[in-house]
């Protein structure tokens, strides 16, 4: 036994050691609250720690007053992100509703300008309750129900995004029973994404399926479609995407003289703020306790930089060669809300333990799983001045894998203080589940100041509403 102990000694020695020495080679550099136009409040003559302000309200009033976790959305963020996209005169935006389907942030994007890309029957059928026109709206997905393709048949939505050739003849099989043209595109592919996610560019299947639909009565080809599959930061990324595309376009135009009138290049393009963890520094998270660095986020091309750069690119081709230009569709999700919007999050347990206290908060992996995989930067609602301390923060679910950050450095902690987790606004929602804890909230920040509810936190009676069950005349309330 004693042999033992000294072995879990010397083994903890070593990993302390190395852990040291690491941490002088990573030191951990993160990003400031005006990244996200964050202010630290302004105080003379009191004690109270400076508050984090966002368009003159405390976010730590926001929590105390509305309970959290609580999404809080920058409306103003969400609208220049926006209006980057649109500095283009030949790129329209049809935002991707899985990225955050939040009906009223949706509706908000559209009161702007903003088109909708939809995925499924229920995305198709919550544009058409916000009022979106079927010209604006985009369908791609790999499994479209025959209703929701019989309504954008009928009402000649902008493209039906066909993933395969069996895709395209069953489209046209419908568009023949209703005696109309179906407006269709083909979705592609380069080295992507595979399988039922689009048409081989190398392997001649898009092509195949090109000659087959042009030659049909009842489709109108209109489009070609193609997501990169791999994240977009830089101009070099960019165009490796639109060059098979264009070029795919010029051998269509040889060989039958199409061309599409509306080239769509999907979405794909990052959050400057956000980073995937790589395998080393997954390594240094969760064995040696070394937190991240923020990713450089001037080397991510800004929504304005990369719609001028993608007209310019292909307009230039175009023109090239005479052709009348066409409308470049982008379907952009998380570089337009990521950034727009944060969690709120308190701390509702404290754990002292080495090398990391352990914080228990309420937000955990089944309401903010990105923030495990992603770096996400992660600021107190107060600035106090006490020491830095180690953390290891988990979720409130009896789950051990229910840990959003394996390391981070903090001031230190007391129970009920209140943090923000930035760049909530892509797939945090979408990926949510009410997973023994109601899902939060999503509260705007309107660009004048003014405070409203996009979505209301989840109630219990909201977590059973769809449920058969035997429930007392009046249900319980705490």
């Amino acid at each position: 036994m004693k042999i033992l102990a000294y072995r879990q000694q010397a083994k903890e020695a070593l990993r302390y050691w190395l852990r040291q020495r690491i941490a002088r080679r990573y030191p951990a550099q993160h990003l400031p609250p005006a990244q996200w136009h964050l202010a630290w409040e302004e105080k003379q003559g009191t004690e109270q720690a400076p508050r984090l302000m966002l368009q003159g309200h405390a976010l730590h009033a926001l929590a105390e007053r509305y309970g959290t976790p609580l999404h809080v959305v920058n409306a103003a963020q969400l609208q220049a992100n926006l209006a980057g996209f649109q500095q283009a005169p030949l790129c329209r935006v049809y935002y991707s509703y899985k990225t955050n389907p939040i009906p009223g942030l949706l509706a908000y994007l559209h009161q702007h300008g903003a088109g909708a890309e939809v995925i499924s029957e229920y995305e198709l059928w919550l544009a058409r309750q916000l009022g979106v026109p079927p010209e604006r709206i985009i369908f791609n997905g790999p499994a479209k129900s025959d209703r929701a393709l019989r309504w954008a048949i009928e009402h000649s939505i902008q493209a039906i995004h066909a993933n395969h050739l069996e895709e395209l003849q069953r489209i046209a099989a419908l568009a023949q029973t209703l005696g109309k043209r179906a407006r269709v595109g083909l979705r592609v592919t380069h080295g992507g994404w595979q399988g039922q996610f689009g048409l081989s560019l190398a392997q001649g299947e898009a092509a195949a399926a090109l000659a087959w639909a042009l030659k049909h009565p009842h489709l109108e080809v209109v489009s070609l479609h193609c997501h990169r599959g791999f994240l977009i930061r830089t101009l070099e990324d960019l165009d490796g995407h639109l060059a098979p595309l264009l070029a795919f376009c010029a051998e269509s135009h040889a060989q039958h003289g199409w061309l599409p009138t509306l080239l769509d290049i999907g979405g794909s393009l990052a959050i400057p703020s956000v980073e995937e963890h790589d395998a080393a520094t997954t390594r240094r998270l969760w064995t040696f306790y070394i937190p991240p660095s923020a990713p450089n986020p001037a080397l991510t091309l800004s929504p304005a930089a990369y719609s001028q750069a993608a007209q310019s690119k292909v307009a230039a081709f175009y023109q090239s060669r005479g052709w009348p230009l066409p409308e470049i569709a982008l379907e952009p999700g998380r570089a337009l809300t990521g950034n727009a919007q944060m969690l709120l999050t308190r701390v509702l347990e404290l754990r002292h333990a080495q090398p990391a206290i352990h914080a228990v908060l309420d937000a955990g992996i089944s309401i903010a799983r990105s923030a495990r995989e992603q770096f996400h930067q992660l600021f107190p609602l107060q600035a106090h001045s006490r020491p830095t301390q180690l953390y290891r923060l988990v979720g409130p679910i009896c789950h051990p894998g229910d840990t959003l950050y394996p390391a981070w450095n903090l001031p230190q902690l007391a129970l009920g203080e209140t943090l923000a987790i930035m760049d909530s606004g892509a797939y945090f929602t979408s990926d949510a589940s009410s997973f023994a804890f109601p899902q939060p909230g999503v509260l705007a920040v309107l660009p004048d100041g003014e405070i409203c509810w996009w979505r209301q936190t989840e109630t219990y009676q909201d977590m059973v509403a769809a449920d058969s069950l035997p429930l007392p005349p009046e249900t319980l309330s705490w």
